[in-house]
């Protein structure tokens, strides 16, 4: 595609089109595509999001929120061309999270635990207080990493 041939984007993949769309999968091999590593997670506050939202590090992603957009519009035109029509997939930031009903991340075979902790939540953003120790802080980000992922695409932060 010479639309994103000044970003290393010259052909387009469709992403697992025989498997149940997730978007943080999607998400997080995408940018990997892109050369970035982003904490992507499909749960948050120990509950699954539903398959077509995912929960991002705030922070993080405005580093790299132009390099995704950028890199976006080229896989849009891509995927129009691909299916025809003037529609395409769309991302929309700050949404409300929604939950699959019933099912949490603790149910699962894989222990996550979440450590205790004095936390404010204002809208969509989480407050760590500052009190907190580096060690417990290492934790809680090597449980996240571990825990599995499983129309408009929506990204809610943390």
């Amino acid at each position: 595609m010479s639309a994103g041939e000044h970003l290393g984007l010259v052909s387009w993949t469709r992403f697992k089109p025989d498997e149940k769309f997730y978007l943080s999968e999607y998400m997080r091999v995408f940018m990997e595509r892109l050369g970035y590593q982003l904490k992507i997670f499909g749960v948050m506050d120990g509950r699954k999001l539903v398959p077509y939202q995912c929960a991002v590090v705030r922070w993080e992603w405005s580093q790299l929120r132009a390099s995704f957009h950028e890199a976006f519009k080229v896989q849009k035109v891509a995927y129009r061309r691909a299916n025809g029509g003037p529609k395409s997939p769309n991302l929309i930031e700050d949404a409300t999270p929604h939950f699959l009903p019933g099912v949490h991340q603790g149910d699962s075979d894989s222990q996550f635990s979440v450590p205790k902790r004095n936390i404010t939540v204002r809208k969509t953003f989480v407050e760590l207080h500052e009190e907190e120790d580096e060690l417990s802080n290492q934790k809680l980000s090597k449980q996240l990493k571990r825990s599995i992922s499983t129309g408009e695409i929506t990204a809610c932060f943390v």
